[in-house]
């Protein structure tokens, strides 16, 4: 009889022990579950933002270095994936796909992407599913940086609400869900087709410069002779 009330003692205690057991398992799932979800609302976290009333189909809410965002009123939706290889074409020249795992730059482009931690203005910036707690990705654009503020302003298409276009959203510079990519050459970043023409019209501008300083060294004498020979080239095409 006391054998068998010991064993019926042992087992309420192993049955015990065994539901607290469960119960701290259920707990520890719920905290990571929660923690998850917590790390993806802070990940996705908008510090502010503006919203633009879309107004008709093509609806231009914002540009950044000559690139439009656009929204339809009706219809198709302009996906934010559909901004992102038009911006890169439109302002490096370079053609790319904007895929799950990051953007590709496709086969004859001496370029490619490589990840960053310092973003810049002109950066592809992408947040992936898992990251943001949603079932689908968020591509978008640095616009501009404050590292004294650890905020970034974001260029991006699709981001909407209650009909309207959300512009300049502004989320944290670091601790984000959002991961940067740079277009880079071995070199280093790949400048833009408006620096590369800057970079043009300077150097033809220094070359007119030096051309104009060589001309007025050389002596009056030769310089007359010079135009008196252009004037009569001008008179034999004239004549």
């Amino acid at each position: 009889m006391c054998y068998h009330w010991n064993s019926l003692q042992k087992g309420a205690v192993g049955l015990r022990c065994k539901k607290l057991l469960v119960r701290i398992v259920l707990i520890a799932l719920c905290v990571c579950a929660l923690g998850a979800c917590l790390r993806a609302a802070a990940g996705e976290m908008t510090l502010r933002c503006e919203y633009k009333k879309i107004t008709e189909n093509g609806f231009v809410a914002d540009t950044f270095m000559g690139v439009e965002a656009r929204y339809n009123l009706t219809g198709r939706t302009l996906y934010c994936s559909e901004l992102i290889p038009r911006f890169v074409r439109e302002v490096f020249g370079v053609e790319m796909h904007a895929r799950g795992t990051g953007p590709v730059v496709l086969p004859g482009f001496d370029c490619r992407y490589e990840e960053t931690e310092d973003p810049q203005p002109g950066d592809v910036l992408l947040a992936t599913a898992g990251s943001r707690g949603k079932s689908y990705n968020h591509w978008a654009v640095c616009k501009a940086v404050d590292p004294e503020k650890n905020e970034m302003t974001l260029f991006e298409q699709n981001w909407r609400w209650n009909g309207c276009a959300c512009v300049d959203r502004v989320i944290p510079l670091h601790g984000s869900c959002y991961r940067v990519y740079r277009l880079v050459t071995d070199e280093g970043r790949l400048p833009t087709l408006a620096e590369i023409a800057e970079q043009e019209l300077a150097a033809q501008e220094a070359a007119e410069e030096e051309a104009l300083q060589e001309a007025l060294a050389r002596p009056v004498v030769e310089c007359g002779y010079d135009l008196l020979q252009q004037a009569i080239r001008s008179a034999e095409l004239i004549l």
